[in-house]
């Protein structure tokens, strides 16, 4: 029943607007999730009983799996913001995952980020671009770069 609230908690996220890529690593994430839950409590069945039963020391060993704070944090997000869909539907309620913090990773700008080019890198591009097969073409996909702050790997994503 459960992988079922998973597959509908997805479908939720698409129908809010949730890119493709996002929608993605909320499945990769709650997979995870699932499989360490697995292991520990010695279960193979994701029942609802068995969500019931995380609490702080199980969040604590699950994300100490991670030593990187902004990976920490969007598997923290991830398992949060399926335990409140599952409290919306009435499904569960959890105080402990609902509570729980982990130390925030510091705030960058996104022109900092390595998965965004910066204009300078796009305007190499561009130069380079007349050289290439499909000119016209690959001088609109770094433009759709620049202009709308996609990462690389979302923008590859639009032509599938």
């Amino acid at each position: 029943m459960t992988e079922k609230v998973i597959e509908d908690f997805l479908n939720h996220k698409q129908a809010q607007g949730y890119s493709p890529l996002t929608v993605e690593n909320y499945m990769s994430d709650l997979n995870i999730f699932r499989d360490f839950l697995f292991h520990l409590l010695q279960k193979s069945d994701f029942t609802i009983d068995l969500l019931q039963q995380v609490d702080d020391n199980i969040l604590d060993k699950y994300l100490k799996q991670y030593p990187n704070l902004y990976t920490k944090s969007r598997k923290l997000a991830s398992v949060k913001s399926f335990y409140k869909y599952l409290e919306d539907r009435e499904l569960l309620k959890n105080v402990h995952v609902k509570k729980y913090q982990c130390k925030k990773p510091p705030e960058i700008s996104p022109i900092k980020r390595s998965d965004f080019y910066t204009n300078e890198q796009i305007d190499r591009m561009e130069l380079a671009c007349d050289e290439t097969k499909s000119p016209l073409r690959n001088k609109v996909v770094l433009n759709l770069a620049r202009t709308t702050g996609m990462r690389p790997r979302e923008i590859a994503n639009t032509s599938t």
